[in-house]
């Protein structure tokens, strides 16, 4: 992403340079300035203009994750669920006549 950037431009000389200034070639200028500006920055700028996290990552290609990261968010950690409580099998002891043994 590039940003034009645009100003006066003034060569006044300081009182330590002559008052014609030797100059260089001239190129010709471009159109406008234009600054590259990182991931990161362009993150930031986006933040600052109101977009969501979900609409920054959709634009710029990028997971929400690291959106996050570029914006300083950490993502929750999870809770550890407690370990099942688990109870022995019981062992029941049966009464009734059909459960004994017998010969046959």
């Amino acid at each position: 992403m590039t940003i034009p950037i645009s100003g006066p431009s003034s060569t006044r000389p300081t009182p330590e340079s002559p008052t014609h200034p030797i100059r260089p070639a001239r190129r010709p200028a471009p159109e406008h300035d234009t600054v590259q500006l990182t991931e990161s920055q362009q993150v930031q700028m986006l933040v600052q203009q109101g977009d969501s996290v979900s609409q920054i990552a959709t634009s710029l290609s990028l997971s929400a994750a690291i959106v996050d990261s570029y914006l300083g968010i950490q993502a929750a950690v999870p809770a550890i669920p407690a370990a099942p409580v688990t109870q022995p099998p019981s062992t029941t002891i049966s009464t009734s006549p059909t459960a004994s043994l017998t010969k046959g």
